[in-house]
């Protein structure tokens, strides 16, 4: 279930997207834009530490010299 909810998201959040552009071009976005919650976050990646680059390549998951 955790999966579907984590893919869930996007698929939110591009179809909101979508309605929302349509209801603008329409001029109608104003009517339901107070009852339409902002959307999450995004999650914006992160490097990874030394540590973690070193089990990667320990377990094979790295093509780096």
């Amino acid at each position: 279930m955790s999966s579907f909810v984590h893919m869930a998201h996007p698929v939110l959040n591009a179809e909101l997207g979508i309605l929302r552009r349509i209801l603008k071009r329409a001029n109608l976005w104003a009517r339901v834009a107070d009852d339409i919650p902002p959307s999450e976050s995004r999650t914006i990646g992160r490097a990874i530490t030394e540590e973690e680059k070193q089990r990667a390549a320990f377990q094979g998951g790295s093509d780096t010299a």
